[in-house]
């Protein structure tokens, strides 16, 4: 789980993070630790609160890491050479 990632990240406390979506800071620490999983309905207050999916507060993959598993070393290079070109090229474009 990304929980205390996404927490830290916001510069909260468990006591605060806890606060905002009107629970125990200890549930937040359990998370953390995984000792535990959230309910759904607590998992929808978290992933509204840190404005991420599900899937990525509970640190399953997202579906670019399980399809670049698939690929052939040379075919994955290749993807991999292409996202870095276009992420510099759409970087140099905001700087004009």
């Amino acid at each position: 789980m990304r929980l205390k990632a996404l927490r830290e990240g916001k510069g909260l406390t468990q006591e605060q993070l806890a606060e905002k979506v009107g629970m125990k800071a200890a549930a937040i620490s359990g998370y953390e630790r995984s000792c535990f999983l959230p309910k759904p309905e607590v998992l929808f207050k978290l992933c509204c609160y840190l404005e991420v999916s599900a899937d990525f507060l509970l640190g399953l993959p997202d579906e670019l890491e399980s399809i670049m598993t698939l690929l052939t070393d040379e075919q994955y290079v290749i993807v991999t050479n292409t996202i870095n070109a276009f992420v510099k090229a759409n970087s140099l474009s905001k700087l004009e």
